[in-house]
């Protein structure tokens, strides 16, 4: 867990880092840029964050809400951009509905990848697809999550907000049959990434594919 002191200093280095990056791409060259603008919701204060905990039933990662108190209540950032708070509890970003949310108030179930095994990968064992869409869909799933970032083709960057791996970024890959897994900076999944982590990661990827190169 970071000291006050470092997670101030975070805040401060991606909100340079935020601006240069903007500065960089007057022409919206990366990835998703183009809709979201690099533009940055208001910033919300204690009490309308403190109303949605108590309504849901959770406690924020203090380094995500303190984004969110000083930096914005979504807008830019990786792939389409960040969802507002009050938009992270569709499981569906491509399709927001009432009727299918996430349960941020119980524990998020896993803490290890969770690969979808297909009939290639295994030619020996039988395979009943219905009761593979059904294990896929069950609602626990979408426990202890906070969708906040869309990657397209409805694969979902999700914020832990209940369970063992409370502050770290999970991807929700079901709908290309990958499955549910951290989102790391090594191939082994052995270093977890928290919101800041992953947000100011976004921003140093994003920076040097715009920067010229060195012959």
């Amino acid at each position: 867990m970071q000291t006050d002191i470092e997670l101030s200093e975070q805040i401060l280095r991606i909100k340079e880092k935020f601006s240069k990056l903007k500065s960089l791409d007057k022409n919206l060259k990366t990835f998703g840029s183009r809709l979201h603008k690099f533009d940055l919701n208001e910033p919300l204060d204690l009490e309308t964050i403190s109303a949605f905990e108590e309504k849901h039933q959770i406690k924020l990662p203090l380094e995500y809400s303190i984004f969110l108190q000083q930096i914005g209540n979504g807008g830019a950032g990786p792939a389409y951009g960040l969802a507002k708070l009050e938009n992270s509890l569709f499981a569906d970003m491509d399709y927001p509905k009432e009727e299918n949310l996430v349960n941020p108030a119980l524990p998020f179930p896993h803490t290890e990848p969770q690969f979808m095994m297909t009939e290639d990968e295994d030619e020996d064992e039988e395979f009943d697809e219905d009761e593979i869409d059904e294990k896929w869909n069950e609602p626990q799933h979408n426990y202890g999550v906070l969708r906040l970032c869309n990657l397209g083709c409805g694969i979902f960057t999700s914020l832990i907000v209940n369970g063992k791996e409370y502050g770290n970024m999970w991807i929700d890959d079901r709908s290309s049959e990958a499955g549910i897994y951290p989102y790391c900076k090594t191939n082994d999944f052995s270093e977890r990434s928290g919101f800041l982590d992953w947000y100011e990661t976004w921003l140093d990827q994003s920076t040097k594919m715009l920067m010229p190169r060195k012959k």
